[in-house]
């Protein structure tokens, strides 16, 4: 063991060291259990002598190094000289009861006795030193406010806390007292580099302690020893041992929390806060503070894990980082020192929510002795080993602080009275604080949120539903954590139900209406052919007349494989006027595809414009040969019922092999009358259908005109390219149109200049927002449509806000139907909180064909007040915010985790589209032969336009840094699948080219000028202009340097650029040279990727320290 690892186990013992003529002496104050520690001090006493002396000469030399919070925060003020972040005012008022010129004695004895409030400091050859001013004296300014009013009064308090502190001359306090007519108001304004929140109380209860007793506590150490110390033990073998074993606790962990933000981390956000108390019932409480006396844990680890349980939920993780403020005194002899004493640590909860309530508590235990282990290694310390990915704005491995704050119920003096005075807005350096307040007969949790980052309506739902999950955990202890989350009742559940039922029609029946009441109105156009509504219904009776005869019944399969003619979609209504089930081949898929569809999906006869073109073994004819056949009259006049299948459409699946999706006459039907109520499709209308009937979206194109007595004009199978569709709805009297929205731009890209007639409908993926904002310039209205095969088509839509500049939501659901959000377990959700989509109600079709475990898996049953309902869960994730809005959030297969981060691959995909105007786009993980993982961004520039590096960096500006992808890659066009969708797959598995991997080097003088310092700061020859300086080895305390080193070369810098501007490339065209080198940043600029240490003391914490000193 090395000699300072003894002599602190030697203090922790109770067994005291110290040196006198020069001889090793001790003094404990209590029994020892084990002896064999003297034994151990004396056959080592040389060196401990030579330790002790050498510490005892480091301190009267005058210069004792900073502790490592302090030089954090020293390098911040430094590049931040105008910033009163680290500033801390008390803001006491006393009554006249109160002796002002004796509370003046007291605290200038007191500010004596501590060399923290004597000590300066200042910076040599990089390293931060503190040194002892005997000369310095406290400055106590008297105002006389009697006159004031409130309002007055607290802007002179404020006025005198915004004091900039020079701490290379000043002392770290200042004292005011604000006489007023009542008595008189104290601000202690104090440097966060002399003292943290626990000091800060420390000195408040000696300050009383001594007011009330006329001493001045005596103190043996200060702070110094403790930085001394520090240095020391962090230098010790043993200790890096130690704290290498709690950074391997922390690698692989989360650096970003998933809670959902109502926006992201941005420069103009600002911190302010807002905080809900929640109050744990007094019975509960008991219950939670009986349970921890007999587990032997604390009543802050039980909480603290339960947090974490809670937050897990709702962040639908089961990885969770919490920061946790400790205070770390190596010795009892420090217990009354003053000074930066506070740590903060990162503590990781793996989570398990299997786990049952004995388990629960042992993972507790565990936890709570790694609080007790590992709080003497510095969060400074844990960064630099770990070095995380940076990104500006945003806290490093955590951003959510869970702190400890013990209170009693005794009320304090009437004959002395006082109060705290709040003198500012809460702000909150964490995204989310949550203070953990346990006393005698209480127990409660301030939830403190960012609002710029939360709204009130999440953290309230939050913060609500801890009391529910607590009481599950306690009052039946048997289950899991899992059941104990899904009893949770919420007031409100993420649901959404139709607002319109139409009156439901057929289909067949609205063609037979049609026909009677608009013989010759046009029902279908196709080149030069035009059929009326007459010529249809004939038609379509004479051709299931022909399938009749060819021995097809009701509930048979017909294959269409056809050509975009008129007759197609004859052949589509004859079918299902039969009670066939059709089922669409496209022509142009491969024949082996086309093959397994006709096996799979049992094709009794397969229409197509070829004969034989399948292999034999399939019955196949052509329409010219079934019209050929003769016609045997039959009664046509049964109609299909509802419940039996309309079409099977053959989608993508999972396997490599497209599944079968079964659609009734029922669900075709309700999807068709809310497609003509909800889009008011009238006789009137014209429908350009430009889809091929294998994707399901055809359906309404072919359909939903026709039932409402419209037009449907067909788009010839070589004639659906952007420059063919241009010049049809230039010269067709189209008033309806609908695509996905590649199709879209494909149009847009083809000058199409629009036409004020058209309703434009986009489904099928993701409708940009730069999309949206261009066609809502351009046609009628635009909807937006939401839904997968699996629920008919569209389940919601959305009549798109002409002036939306965020995301799109999803829409309403459509008649007869629900969107729920339920969690993993099938649990409703509350509002905000992320889920699966899951659709219920009569859009819901009927399974997949021979796929019996895929469809009990995907189609379920779920619970109303009406009773069992059919659902599809749809593998998509969103969330409804508290305005009932739907959104979507991507596939729940589309989530991917690098280097510690999760990552929405559509989030970055959609900033890619909205910064370039670039509307295919895919960003997809590609594992590197070293088994790196890279995220690669690919889009379509046919042209070979866009400036891959400056999209980087474009992004960079909006995006996280972990977010940015490694590469972008520039394609002429994307892969697609055969249902038109980009091919993930195929561009997860390319290979980037070897130029995406090789060094940039610098372009111009001042990237060169970069370079250079690049290299000296990080001791590396080898850089380019494209490289990472966190990836490199940088921290924030490199960053800092930095900064100085470019505010001496002239620029205009702060750390947010190195953080913001993370390579050579970006920050050298984002850096601005300033007018006059070396002058002082302005004071309004923020300090932002550099953490700050420690919080204001809170009103509570005073509070509860002033009833202790007074009872």
């Amino acid at each position: 063991m090395d000699i300072q690892s003894l002599i602190q186990e030697a203090d922790s013992a109770g067994v005291s060291l110290f040196i006198e003529d020069g001889k090793l002496g001790y003094k404990t104050n209590r029994r020892l259990k084990d002896r064999s520690i003297l034994s151990r001090i004396s056959g080592r006493k040389s060196h401990i002598i030579a330790y002790l002396e050498g510490q005892q000469a480091s301190r009267l030399s005058g210069d004792a190094p900073a502790s490592l919070s302090q030089k954090r925060i020293w390098l911040t003020q430094q590049l931040q000289p105008g910033s009163t972040d680290f500033n801390i005012p008390m803001w006491i008022r006393f009554d006249s009861s109160w002796d002002t010129h004796k509370l003046e004695t007291t605290i200038r004895n007191l500010i004596s006795s501590h060399e923290i409030f004597h000590t300066c400091y200042y910076e040599k050859d990089d390293e931060v030193y503190q040194r002892i001013q005997s000369d310095l004296t406290l400055t106590v300014a008297h105002y006389q406010c009697q006159q004031s009013s409130e309002q007055d009064l607290t802007a002179q308090v404020q006025a005198f806390s915004a004091h900039l502190f020079e701490l290379e001359t000043d002392m770290p306090v200042r004292v005011a007292f604000f006489h007023t007519a009542t008595g008189c108001d104290l601000c202690l304004l104090f440097h966060h580099i002399a003292l943290d929140e626990t000091a800060c109380q420390t000195f408040v209860a000696q300050l009383f302690t001594s007011y009330q007793q006329h001493t001045t506590p005596a103190t043996a150490e200060q702070y110094r020893d403790y930085a001394l110390w520090q240095k020391q033990h962090l230098s010790s073998p043993a200790f890096q041992r130690h704290a290498d074993a709690f950074i391997e606790t922390l690698r692989g962990a989360p650096q970003l929390h998933r809670l959902p933000l109502r926006a992201p981390h941005a420069q103009n956000t600002r911190s302010t806060a807002q905080t809900i108390p929640v109050t744990i019932p007094d019975a509960l409480a008991d219950s939670v503070k009986q349970l921890c006396q007999e587990a032997r844990i604390t009543e802050f680890s039980f909480y603290h894990t339960v947090l974490a349980i809670l937050l897990g939920h709702w962040s639908k993780v089961d990885d969770v980082m919490f920061g946790t403020p400790v205070i770390h005194r190596p010795t009892a002899n420090m217990d009354q020192v003053l000074g930066c004493f506070l740590n903060l640590l990162p503590l990781r909860h793996q989570l398990d929510y299997n786990w049952s309530f004995a388990e629960l508590i042992d993972y507790i235990k565990g936890k709570q002795n790694a609080l007790m282990r590992y709080q003497d290694v510095p969060f400074e310390y844990v960064l630099e080993q770990l070095k995380p990915a940076r990104q500006p704005y945003v806290n490093p491995l955590f951003q959510i602080l869970v702190s400890n704050h013990t209170s009693t119920d005794q009320a304090h003096s009437d004959t002395q009275s006082w109060s705290f005075v709040s003198s500012a807005q809460a702000t909150s350096k964490y995204d989310l604080t949550l203070k953990i307040v346990t006393a005698p007969n209480e127990a409660r949790v301030l939830w403190q949120y960012r609002e710029d980052l939360f709204s009130t309506e999440l953290m309230t739902m939050m913060s609500d539903s801890l009391v529910p999950l607590l009481t599950q955990l306690m009052d039946t202890r048997e289950q899991t954590v899992k059941r104990a989350l899904t009893e949770i009742k919420y007031p409100t559940l993420a649901q959404l139900t139709s607002t319109q039922i139409a009156p439901k029609r057929t289909l067949l029946g609205a063609l037979a209406e049609h026909a009677q009441h608009q013989p010759h109105a046009i029902a279908l156009r196709c080149h030069q052919q035009q059929i009326s509504y007459e010529s249809l219904n004939n038609q379509i009776n004479l051709l299931a007349q022909n399938l009749l005869d060819q021995g097809l019944k009701q509930g048979d399969h017909l294959g269409l494989m056809l050509e975009r003619h008129c007759d197609m979609v004859i052949a589509m209504l004859a079918a299902l006027r039969l009670g066939l089930i059709y089922i669409p081949m496209d022509p142009d898929y491969p024949q082996q595809r086309l093959e397994y569809i006709a096996q799979k999906g049992q094709c009794k006869l397969i229409l197509c414009e070829h004969t034989q073109q399948l292999s034999g073994t399939f019955a196949q004819m052509t329409l010219d040969e079934l019209r050929a056949q003769p016609v045997v009259p039959t009664d046509l006049d049964l109609l299909p019922e509802s419940d039996q299948l309309a079409y099977i459409i053959f989608t993508s699946g999972s396997t490599g092999q497209p599944k079968g999706v079964k659609i009734n006459h029922g669900n075709l039907d309700n999807f068709l009358t809310s497609m003509v109520t909800q889009l008011s499709l009238t006789r009137h209308d014209t429908l350009l259908a430009v889809t091929p009937i294998s994707f399901d979206i055809s359906v309404l194109e072919l359909f939903a005109p026709l039932m409402a007595g419209g037009e449907v004009v067909i788009a010839p199978q070589q004639q659906r390219d952007g420059l063919s569709l241009k010049q049809q709805l230039n010269t067709l009297p189209i008033t309806v149109m609908q695509a996905t929205p590649a199709g879209w731009q494909s149009l847009l890209d083809a000058g199409w200049e629009g036409k004020p007639t058209v309703r434009a409908l986009s489904g099928g993926e993701r409708l940009p927002t730069t999309l949206a904002q261009a066609l809502n310039g351009k046609v009628a209205c635009l909807w937006n449509m939401y839904g997968p095969t699996e629920a008919t088509v569209w389940a919601t839509c959305q009549l798109v806000d002409p002036n939306i500049s965020q995301d799109i939501p999803l829409g309403q659901p459509i008649n007869d139907c629900a969107i729920h959000i339920l969690d993993e377990q099938g649990n409703p959700c509350p509002p905000q909180m992320r889920g699966e989509i899951v659709i219920a109600g009569a859009c819901v079709g009927q399974g997949y064909v021979g796929l019996a475990s895929q469809t009990a898996e995907r189609f379920i049953t779920l619970d109303s007040p009406q009773g069992p309902v059919k659902a599809y869960r749809t593998g998509d994730l969103g969330y409804i915010n508290c305005e009932g809005e739907l959104y979507c959030l991507g596939r729940n297969d589309h989530q991917v985790k690098i280097r510690g981060f999760r990552i929405e691959l559509q989030e970055i995909e959609r900033q890619l589209q909205q910064l370039a105007a670039l509307e295919k786009v895919c960003v997809v993980v590609h594992t590197m032969p070293n088994g790196s993982q890279k995220l690669i961004a690919y889009f379509a520039d046919p042209t070979q336009t866009q400036d891959c590096e400056q999209l980087q960096f474009q992004l960079r500006q909006v995006l996280p840094a972990y977010m940015v992808p490694d590469f972008i890659i520039a394609m002429d066009k994307l892969p697609l699948t055969p249902s038109g969708k980009i091919d993930r797959n195929h561009l997860a598995s390319l290979e980037p080219s070897p130029e995406y991997n090789q060094l940039v080097p610098p372009a111009n003088d001042q990237e060169q000028q970069l370079l250079e310092l690049w290299k000296s700061l990080l001791n590396l020859s080898d850089i380019g202009t494209n490289c990472n300086f966190f990836a490199l080895g940088g921290d924030s305390i490199t960053a800092i340097k930095l900064v100085s080193q470019l505010q001496a070369l002239g620029f205009n810098a702060n750390s947010g650029h190195i953080f913001q501007h993370q390579t050579i490339k970006d920050l050298a065209q984002s850096l601005i040279p300033n007018s006059t080198p070396n002058t002082a940043l302005a004071s309004e600029q923020q300090m932002h990727g550099v953490e700050v240490i420690g919080d204001a003391v809170s009103e509570a914490d005073l509070q509860s320290l002033f009833d202790e000193f007074e009872s």
